[in-house]
C-alpha cells in the first residue's frame, strides 16, 4: 500500500488522507495543487480502480433490487385495498340484507 504523505503521518491529530482512485493523487492536495511525496504503484491503484467497480456494481446491484421490492410492495398495497374494498362491499351488502330483512319482519306483524 502507499505510504502516507509526511503531513498525514507526522500530525498530531489523526487525519483522512484519501486518495483520489481517478488520479492516484491525494484528493485534498490535488485540489490545492500542492505537490506531495506519494508513489502509488500500477498495481496498487489497479487494486483501487477493481475494488471501486466491483462495489459500484454491487450498489446498483442493490438498487435494482430495492426498485424490485419496492413494486412489488406496491402491487400487495394495491391488492390489500381491493381485498380491504370487497371486504367492505360484502359487509354493506349484508347490513342492507339484514336492514331489510328486520323491515320486511316489521311490515308482517
Amino acid at each position: 500500500m502507499p505510504t502516507p504523505y509526511f503531513n498525514c503521518s507526522k500530525a498530531s491529530l489523526p487525519r483522512r488522507c484519501l486518495i483520489d482512485v481517478r488520479s492516484g493523487r491525494y484528493k485534498s492536495y490535488n485540489d490545492l495543487h500542492i505537490r506531495y511525496n506519494l508513489r502509488v504503484t500500477f498495481k496498487e491503484f489497479e487494486k483501487l480502480t477493481t475494488t471501486r467497480a466491483r462495489l459500484s456494481k454491487a450498489a446498483d446491484e442493490a438498487e435494482d433490487e430495492l426498485e424490485d421490492t419496492e413494486k412489488e410492495a406496491a402491487r400487495l398495497i394495491v391488492e390489500a385495498h381491493e381485498i380491504v374494498a370487497k371486504a367492505r362491499a360484502k359487509a354493506r351488502r349484508k347490513r342492507k340484507e339484514l336492514r331489510y330483512a328486520e323491515n320486511k319482519e316489521d311490515g308482517s306483524y
